[in-house]
């Protein structure tokens, strides 16, 4: 494949990477929350997006019954015990706000 094709290939592929961010803001309070959501969760890159934005993890996402990121991704309870580092990452993100293990999932009254 000849360099031009290459670069159009990866440009389309931000392309769709872009719209993808685009969506996950309209859909999900912040991006922790929408990483969170995933069918492939990334350790790494979840860790990355905590220390980016650690104020997230206190942050309700009004469009997914007002629930904190630490709530998403404990829906995925088999996969975090399979896997150590999103274990360690569960970890990290419960030292960060402590009280969220102490509070509801409260849906937003409307």
């Amino acid at each position: 494949m000849d360099t031009s094709k290459k670069q159009e290939k990866t440009q389309n592929q931000n392309d769709v990477n872009e719209e993808e961010d685009e969506y996950n803001e309209h859909i999900y309070r912040t991006r922790l929350h929408a990483e969170c959501n995933t069918r492939k969760l990334d350790a790494d890159r979840l860790r990355k997006i905590l220390h980016n934005d650690p104020d997230a993890a206190f942050i309700r996402a009004p469009n997914l019954d007002n629930i904190l990121p630490i709530h998403v991704l404990l829906k995925r309870t088999k996969k975090i015990l399979r896997d150590e580092e999103l274990f360690d990452f569960c970890i990290e993100l419960i030292c960060t706000n402590p009280s969220a293990l102490l509070e509801k999932e409260t849906p937003e009254e409307g």
